[in-house]
């Protein structure tokens, strides 16, 4: 408590030099503070696929570049060989399947021939037996003659069907297990005919006993033959199996030659996005193996704000919020953003979130890497109370301002709102009120002041920031 005075002393008491500024109504953002750097959304390492040299090199540091475009090749000899290596493998596979596929096709007609011709060889092995059995007549004899000359015909044919076969094998049209089959169909209509010609010949001369068993002999091979020729459609599955052997065999050359494509694209290295190359790792002649880095594009259309928020601060903080950056790159310069994304998770140690601001970039001034600080826009007291934050002093454990009446101070408690860097929101001050904003440290209520410097501005209020 002060000792008090005779006012004869408190009018010799000097006044105290102040200076003041005007309470106003106006509006108070709440910001929260935060620093960072600039990040590039589209900011890739771009690396060799496969080992290899580098042949050309065709960017550097600083130039443009646009999606798929190449940016370095490297040797592809080897490659292309490859490729080279593969189609031959494909043709080879192809021409393999067209093969089976034709054995296929000719197959159902080889066994109705074959079947056949081995029916017919048993009627004439059982026609024979039967004449050497009951001895030959003359319709008997006319009837193996007519054998005779009906296995001729069918020699006849086998031949002129083997030789066509044998003229398709000697220009690849057809397998040579086709011309095998041409070959044993001539084989048994030689082998019928000659059978004919021995009928003939017993029914002329008579047969034998020794002959008739003989002649039963050659019968029980020719229901045998009759036997295997109806077991074609095995044979057909035969031929099925080597065309689906085939055609798996043509997919895995052509699976082989997709791959060797592969491979030797894959020699011509291209940016995944458009950009500026901000790093060339390598030079032409060095070699470079799988994964090594070639170069760095940046496109600086994506930059984004990677900025810090407390634990105390990260409540505040809502997607969609607008948001000030600034960058010592440019001081005066103020870019704006917006709250994009809040990762979930703080950094160990600092105990620090991550805020996401997306930003424009016109003009491409900005770029990965820069420091920087923002303001995070959380709310605004609009129409309020504003006077300097500074004008505001401790005393007695109370927020308390001095308001000029006449040429006396007096002190008002107050209740503060919303701080920023200029001003305070009060609450216990009208407005107009004259505020000191300066001297008021050592102020005690009722003391004279004398203002030296009125000024009658109205308090700065940093909005959108």
């Amino acid at each position: 408590r002060r000792t008090p005075v005779q006012p004869a002393q408190e009018a010799a008491a000097p006044a105290t030099a102040v200076a003041v500024v005007s309470a106003r109504i106006g509006d108070i953002p709440f910001t929260v503070s935060v620093t960072g750097s600039l990040q590039a959304l589209d900011d890739v390492i771009i690396s060799a696929k496969v080992p290899g040299k580098i042949a050309k090199v065709h960017v550097r540091e600083g130039d443009s570049v646009r999606a798929g475009q190449v940016v370095a090749e490297q040797d592809t000899s080897d490659l292309a060989a490859q490729v080279r290596q593969a189609e031959a493998a494909l043709k080879s596979a192809q021409a393999r399947l067209k093969q089976a596929e034709t054995a296929l096709a000719l197959q159902p007609t080889q066994n109705e021939t074959s079947l056949r011709q081995a029916e017919a060889a048993l009627e004439a092995a059982r026609a024979r037996l039967r004449a050497m059995e009951t001895g030959a007549r003359r319709q008997e004899r006319q009837q193996v003659e007519q054998q005779v000359a009906s296995a001729k015909a069918n020699l006849d044919n086998a031949q002129a069907n083997m030789e066509r076969v044998r003229r398709l094998y000697q220009q690849d049209a057809v397998p040579k297990q086709q011309l095998d089959a041409a070959q044993t169909a001539y084989d048994i209509a030689l082998a019928q005919y000659r059978t004919a010609q021995e009928q003939l010949s017993l029914v002329q001369e008579g047969a034998r006993e020794e002959d008739i068993e003989a002649q039963r002999a050659m019968v029980r091979q020719a229901e045998e033959a009759v036997r295997l020729a109806r077991t074609g459609d095995l044979q057909l599955r035969v031929r099925q199996d080597e065309v689906n052997a085939a055609k798996a065999l043509v997919a895995q050359a052509d699976a082989g030659l997709y791959y060797a494509r592969q491979q030797y694209e894959s020699a011509f290295i291209r940016t995944p996005i458009s950009g500026t190359v901000a790093m060339r790792a390598v030079e032409p002649g060095q070699m470079a193996g799988a994964g090594t880095p070639i170069v760095r594009v940046v496109n600086l259309n994506s930059i984004f704000f990677e900025a810090n928020v407390s634990e105390t601060q990260v409540r505040y903080v809502r997607i969609g919020q607008p948001v000030s950056v600034t960058v010592d790159a440019y001081p005066g310069e103020t870019f704006r953003g917006v709250v994009s994304r809040i990762y979930p998770v703080g950094a160990e140690g600092s105990r620090d979130f991550i805020v996401r601001v997306d930003m424009r970039n016109d003009g491409g001034k900005l770029r990965p890497e820069m420091f920087a600080r923002g303001e995070i826009l959380v709310d605004v007291h609009r129409d309020v109370v504003l006077i300097p934050k500074d004008a505001i002093v401790i005393q007695d454990g109370k927020q308390v301002v001095f308001v000029v009446e006449g040429d006396v101070a007096r002190r008002v408690t107050v209740q503060t709102g919303y701080i920023n860097g200029t001003n305070a929101e009060v609450r216990g001050v009208r407005s107009g009120a004259q505020v000191v904003v300066q001297g008021q440290e050592n102020l005690r209520d009722g003391d004279k002041v004398r203002v030296e410097q009125l000024q009658t501005a109205e308090a700065t209020t940093a909005s959108g920031s």
